[in-house]
């Protein structure tokens, strides 16, 4: 009879993975939000950073003013730099929780200036907005949280390991010399 129970996937691994689709969903999504934007389609999409899509507004702003185009360029290069952070956090995320708390502390700042925006200019319509930040925010937490709970784990075990091994070793040596 075959055996035809799936194996137990560790529940720190399924959050972590969780963590790391929320982020790259947040960055696909922004750069679709950047898209719908350049293509004048009056269209935003929730469940995206703010920075990368506020720099693109400015500089298309910029762009309509003769003698402002250094500025032009710089928000352009903000928005770059930003979508390009969160790629590298998602790529070496799967090997290092370090850039999974990057990605944590970026998103933070990002929606801090989210919610800036909302309440400098007395919006209330932000609320989804923020409530949805939260939530990728909840996701990336729960992320970091659990990869340092991994790499904790994988420690332990690590050194449990070495323990049965030098443990092997000594039995070995002790089954060598009464002989």
């Amino acid at each position: 009879m075959e055996n035809t129970q799936t194996p137990q996937v560790n529940p720190l691994v399924q959050k972590y993975a969780a963590a790391r689709s929320n982020l790259i969903t947040m960055l696909v999504l922004t750069v679709l939000n950047i898209v719908l934007l350049v293509a004048d389609a009056n269209y935003m999409l929730l469940f995206s950073a703010t920075v990368p899509y506020a720099a693109t507004v400015m500089a298309m702003e910029f762009g309509l003013f003769p003698g402002l185009e250094g500025y032009m360029y710089t928000a352009i290069a903000v928005a770059v730099v930003c979508l390009a952070l969160y790629l590298v956090c998602w790529l070496l995320s799967k090997k290092n929780v370090i850039w999974m708390i990057v990605a944590f502390a970026l998103f933070i700042l990002d929606t801090a200036y989210m919610a800036y925006i909302y309440i400098s200019a007395g919006e209330a319509s932000g609320f989804l907005d923020i409530l949805i930040h939260a939530l990728i925010l909840y996701y990336l937490f729960v992320g970091v949280i659990s990869g340092i709970k991994l790499k904790k784990q994988l420690e332990e075990d690590v050194s449990a390991e070495a323990t049965v091994t030098e443990t092997d070793s000594a039995d070995t040596d002790t089954v060598d010399t009464e002989q």
